[in-house]
């Protein structure tokens, strides 16, 4: 008899555990970088004999929880990846546009006469190549 409650004793104590880290990656669903976290649990080791009533050396000793697995998503490792990857290009991207327009506003009507007739000529050289 004293077996059983030591082998359910164990289950709970294991199912509590499993329970708290269930709970706590719930919790923490949407924290930025948060890795999941599952319970690892072992079978528990039989016990030496103490007396009649004692555990006997073939019986099971229940479960044990023994420690956490991370589980990581490399798709989603990936994707923030690519997420600051494209936020970097878009911020190098805006610092270049303003750049270039406070050039062209510095330079008044001189730098836009010379843009427009640079484009001028591309025309004329697409029509005429010769």
């Amino acid at each position: 008899m004293t077996d059983l409650l030591g082998i359910a004793s164990a289950a709970l104590r294991a199912a509590q555990g499993g329970l708290a880290i269930a709970a706590d990656n719930v919790a923490n669903a949407d924290t930025p970088g948060r890795v999941r976290r599952q319970p690892v649990q072992t079978a528990g080791t039989a016990g030496q004999p103490m007396s009649l009533l004692g555990r006997s050396p073939v019986a099971g000793g229940g479960v044990n929880l023994t420690g956490l697995r991370r589980i990581v998503d490399a798709f989603r490792v990936a994707d923030d990846r690519q997420a600051a990857t494209d936020s970097s290009r878009a911020v190098a991207r805006e610092s270049g546009l303003d750049r270039t327009l406070l050039a062209l506003e510095a330079g008044g009507q001189d730098i836009g006469r010379g843009i427009g007739a640079l484009f001028d000529a591309a025309s004329t050289l697409a029509v005429s190549p010769s």
